[in-house]
């Protein structure tokens, strides 16, 4: 399984869209916002692993200078 997000500029768009998909005999759906917050967040923690420990006083005090 293989898997595409689109953004689409308008509801009207994504309708279109949606049955165009249908008619390819494909399957797709609108996710909901938290789905998409989801898929980032899982997104940076795999790109954030990196199995190295992190000084925390050093981490936070980079954040502050921010």
């Amino acid at each position: 399984m293989h898997g595409v997000y689109v953004k689409t500029k308008s509801r009207k768009e994504s309708e279109w869209l949606l049955s165009l998909i249908k008619r390819m005999q494909l399957e797709g759906r609108v996710a909901t916002i938290e789905e998409i917050e989801d898929e980032g967040m899982v997104n940076a923690i795999k790109e954030g692993e990196t199995g190295k420990y992190v000084n925390t006083k050093n981490f936070v005090a980079k954040l502050r200078k921010k």
